[in-house]
């Protein structure tokens, strides 16, 4: 089954976040643990890694992208 992916509080008091670069394409199987995509806020650059093996079904932000925090990114 689909699960949305959304952009995790990579910081206390941000409300959003950009992305910088997704590290794996859509269609791609990853494990757990791998990276999936680098996510910037005003203090760091932190990995996104995934927390269960899956695929990357389709992305629903681009790199560069501002998203609020809890908002979709990938399925």
């Amino acid at each position: 089954m689909a699960s949305v992916l959304r952009m995790p509080g990579v910081s206390a008091d941000a409300t959003e976040a950009a992305l910088v670069e997704w590290a794996v394409e859509p269609g791609a199987a990853v494990k757990r643990g791998d990276v999936l995509v680098s996510i910037e806020t005003d203090k760091a650059v932190v990995e996104l890694e995934a927390e269960e093996d899956a695929v990357l079904f389709r992305t629903l932000a681009a790199a560069g992208e501002m998203v609020p925090i809890g908002g979709p990114i990938a399925v």
